[in-house]
């Protein structure tokens, strides 16, 4: 019998019924389940790194691709103030790109529940402020998530909202 090192093996004689077995036939058994052993490990190690090998690019691709999303509802943003598209629906994929990238699966839930709040927002806000978003205070959002400064992305969209409700609150009065 020939191992996965090319050699030939020896195998211990079976044990015969009601034979007790030798120290000499259970050194050999346990030296064999002891190979096995370490080839089961070396091949969980190998399959380990290479599934965390994988993740990390998996998780790395998710991040330029989440980065990739937000990046074009900025550039339709831009694309908007230009008059080359829709205001409110550049707006809208920013924002919902930010709620996407988050991958967090409790948020994404209200994924159309969002889109729909916002679109009742920012009519309401363009109509009445006379112009639409601010282009350079979305991509200081955008700026801190690429920067993976939670703390910064969350001060720029607070300041957004902030200036948001600030004008509801002062057109309803």
């Amino acid at each position: 019998d020939q191992g996965s090192s090319g050699r030939a093996e020896s195998r211990p004689a079976p044990a015969r019924r009601g034979a007790v077995p030798t120290f000499s036939s259970l050194g050999a058994r346990v030296e064999q389940l002891l190979r096995l052993a370490e080839e089961q490990a070396r091949e969980i190690v190998a399959n380990a790194s290479e599934d965390a090998e994988h993740n990390t690019n998996t998780a790395k691709d998710l991040v330029t691709q989440a980065h990739a999303t937000i990046e074009a509802g900025l550039q339709r943003m831009e694309a908007a103030e230009r008059g080359e598209e829709d205001t409110l629906e550049a707006d809208i994929a920013f924002h919902i790109a930010v709620l996407e990238a988050s991958a967090n699966p409790f948020f994404l839930q209200f994924r159309d529940m969002v889109a729909t709040a916002l679109r009742t927002s920012i009519r309401f806000t363009n109509r009445f402020k006379g112009r639409t978003a601010d282009v350079a205070a979305h991509r200081a959002v955008f700026t801190a998530i690429q920067a993976r400064d939670p703390a910064g992305a969350r001060a720029a969209m607070a300041a957004i909202i902030g200036e948001v409700m600030d004008f509801i609150h002062t057109a309803s009065e």
